[in-house]
């Protein structure tokens, strides 16, 4: 889930399609979408129900100060008894937070292998 941001991001928003695009439809079915992508606001529950469900939380930001996304989807993901793996920017704020996250670079490009 995403949320629409103020400025025009439309080339972004392409870009983000592309690649939800590309993964469905190497991994994906008819009956089996892998990537289910929103750009839209959301309520406070049902973003906290999503946070409950998710199998992943995804927070790359490239720079960020104290979003509080990766403590809603740890306490989320508690509460309901998942147990979702966090992939978080080492650029957060909560970075140094969670020791059980992965911490990645999202200026990093390279794939391994």
């Amino acid at each position: 889930v995403t949320t629409p941001s103020k400025r025009d991001t439309r080339k972004l928003e392409s870009k983000v399609s592309e690649i939800v695009a590309r993964i469905n439809g190497r991994f994906g079915s008819l009956a089996f979408e892998p990537v289910l992508n929103y750009n839209r606001h959301l309520d406070r529950d049902e973003y906290y129900a999503l946070l409950s469900v998710a199998d992943v939380g995804l927070i790359t930001s490239l720079r960020d100060g104290m979003n509080t996304t990766s403590h809603e989807f740890v306490v989320c993901q508690k509460k309901s008894g998942n147990a979702g793996v966090l992939i978080l920017s080492e650029f957060a704020g909560t970075a140094g937070s969670f020791g059980g996250a992965m911490l990645v670079n999202p200026w990093d490009y390279t794939v391994s292998h």
